[in-house]
């Protein structure tokens, strides 16, 4: 899962869609998405909230998203048989100077949607509670979205394309006790300086005692 950033952006493209006479394609880095016609120009500066963005009900009320109103969570949608990626806000009149790039998540209280911790274990482990998970065992996957770095690569440039098939992945570590918390200092007590941690994409798991 790719970190939030909700970024003013300059519009590069304005694309017409087929049989849409009310809507267009606004293209912002490599993201798309569907605006309404004749509302932007090519240059205008906007606010991009991507797919995954939960915006805050006073946005929805300010900016009159009301499809937004009763899940706040962006999607990546298809309309008119054209995927749109997100949405896009006009800045509003109290920002005195906003610079391209700006990341204002934070300003704008919009917030990222993180799926539900599974409940579920599997076997040879159980899930860690988490008082006892250690803040060190990062996510690999928390990565930046490629689509927000549109000249990162070159046209012409040769790049060598992977993709994971399988629908698992695992993590381990060796890892520093967090002294931070009662688990951590019990540790310490009994000489341990480090422990080994094993989990899935979203969860940590510990040994089973035998």
């Amino acid at each position: 899962m790719s970190k939030l950033i909700v970024e003013i952006i300059k519009i590069s493209k304005l694309l017409p869609i087929e049989k849409a006479d009310r809507l267009e394609l606004a293209i912002v880095k490599d993201w798309q998405c569907v605006v309404q016609k004749g509302q932007h120009k090519i240059g205008d500066l906007v606010i991009f909230c991507p797919p995954d963005s939960i915006i805050p009900q006073n946005l929805i009320e300010k900016y009159k998203l009301e499809f937004l109103k009763k899940n706040s969570r962006v999607d990546t949608i298809k309309l008119r048989g054209v995927i749109s990626q997100g949405l896009i806000l006009d800045i509003p009149s109290d920002f005195l100077d906003p610079i391209e790039g700006q990341d204002v998540a934070e300003l704008l209280g919009i917030t990222k949607y993180e799926s539900p911790e599974p409940k579920y274990s599997c076997g040879g482990g159980q899930q860690q509670k988490k008082r006892k998970s250690n803040p060190l065992f990062d996510k690999y996957t928390d990565i930046d979205n490629i689509n927000n770095f549109n000249s990162i690569l070159q046209e012409g440039e040769e790049v060598v394309i992977t993709e994971k098939i399988h629908g698992c992945n695992a993590r381990y570590a060796n890892l520093p006790v967090d002294t931070n918390k009662l688990w951590g200092w019990i540790l310490k007590f009994f000489g341990k300086d480090y422990e080994f941690v094993y989990g899935s994409h979203e969860i940590q798991k510990k040994w089973i005692n035998i």
